[in-house]
């Protein structure tokens, strides 16, 4: 945790550098020039304001939902908004649509799923990612069936190629894609259990040729993977896909960026 250095602002958790969320404190309350606050990135914004930094936990950032269902935003069952002001907006399409938990996420609201349940953001060259990518998420799974399970996956059917992914298998919990040659999956031993949230954040490295995994913070997994990340045509799912299993459980706070975060950054953005 990094202590709030604005007078007035509620920092709550905060990711990465509290005090360049708001610009250089000036006035006391909102930071120079009326700039947005300091902020955990449950409740962050990345669209650009006049006159004010880019926030650092939005640098790269591709896709940021919270899940909150903020009518000023026009989210509404079908509708989430992209926070990281890139425009990637995730749709839905009834009935197979999660249901709404306006005070169930870990931070304020967030989605409950049942295959096959599915939000998706359509393809696009800012999801597209070639050299590395990391995933966040919280999720809390009700049960933990075996087989895979996606919590988020970029992914075509035909022919197959993922991206990027952030699945479950059982009580493993990995991080994978697929290349024209078959899957890349990593994965740790076990041990999840339902019934309580977890934060999940997968990286893949195309320069560093790693695989990692973060749960609740704390490296669990880094691997060798000296396969390259393959573009692919498909969008990003969230909860589902048309080619794997959906979760059974809630997820809230879903994150992209196009880039490997460090270890500092990912411990950051836990609590």
């Amino acid at each position: 945790m990094i202590a709030c250095a604005i007078a007035g602002a509620s920092c709550g958790r905060i990711g990465f550098d509290a005090v360049a969320l708001g610009g250089p404190p000036g006035d006391g309350a909102g930071g120079d020039g009326g700039c947005p606050v300091a902020a955990g990135l449950d409740t962050v914004d990345c669209a650009p304001v006049a006159g004010c930094p880019v926030p650092a936990v939005c640098k790269e950032l591709v896709a940021l939902l919270h899940f909150d269902g903020d009518p000023a935003h026009a989210e509404d069952a079908t509708h989430v908004h992209d926070f990281s002001g890139r425009g990637n907006d995730a749709m839905c399409v009834a009935p197979d649509c999660p249901v709404a938990v306006p005070t169930g996420g870990k931070f304020g609201g967030a989605f409950a799923y049942a295959e096959p349940d599915a939000f998706a953001i359509p393809n696009g060259p800012s999801v597209s990612l070639q050299h590395a990518v990391t995933m966040s998420a919280w999720f809390y799974p009700n049960t933990l069936t075996t087989s895979w399970r996606i919590i988020i996956t970029k992914i075509q059917s035909t022919p197959l190629i993922a991206n990027y992914g952030l699945p479950h298998n059982g009580d493993t919990l990995c991080v994978n894609f697929a290349t024209s040659t078959g899957w890349k999956n990593h994965c740790t031993a076990g041990g999840a259990t339902p019934g309580r949230w977890y934060h999940l954040v997968g990286v893949l490295d195309d320069d560093a040729d790693r695989a990692s995994l973060y749960v609740d913070g704390v490296k669990v997994l880094d691997e060798a993977e000296p396969a390259a990340l393959e573009q692919d045509a498909g969008a990003v799912w969230i909860g589902w896909s048309p080619t794997n299993a959906g979760v059974d459980g809630r997820i809230d706070e879903v994150a992209i960026w196009n880039r490997a975060l460090t270890a500092a950054e990912i411990t950051a953005l836990y609590p």
